[in-house]
């Protein structure tokens, strides 16, 4: 059904009842997709601001999501140095098995070429500022 069948007027100042039932129609539709357009964007707004307010929760150590940080020292896992002293990484948000005290950092690299992404104390990582303190 076109646009001009929900806005235009009858022909001739006529109008089946079938035409009018159509007509009837197409705007309950009309109506409904502009409901569900608008609660979409209602959902999207919603999930920004909760987005924005993850993001700016304080994590283990007062560090926040998406902070740069960088390795106060160098970071082994099982045994062998994964991230050298000083090397870059991006807080990606609390640790999955230890929020509490642990933080999840994407490092720019890694020795053992493994995934980039560790699960670190807050000492072992700083603001690149505060890393030649």
């Amino acid at each position: 059904m076109s646009d001009d069948m929900l806005y235009s007027e009858p022909r001739n100042g006529t109008e089946t009842s079938e035409e009018k039932a159509k007509r009837e129609d197409a705007k309950e539709w009309a109506n409904r997709l502009k409901f569900v357009k608008e609660k979409k964007k209602k959902e999207r707004e919603i999930a920004q601001e909760q987005q924005q307010k993850a993001k700016e929760k304080k994590l283990a150590g007062d560090f926040v999501t998406g902070q740069t940080v960088v390795a106060t020292h160098d970071i082994s896992v099982r045994g062998k140095i994964a991230v050298k002293k000083g090397w870059e990484g991006v807080v990606q948000g609390p640790s999955l098995n230890h929020p509490q005290e642990r933080l999840n950092v994407l490092f720019k690299e890694r020795r053992d070429k493994k995934t980039l992404s560790i699960n670190v104390l807050p000492f072992e990582v700083r603001h690149p500022k505060d890393a030649d303190d």
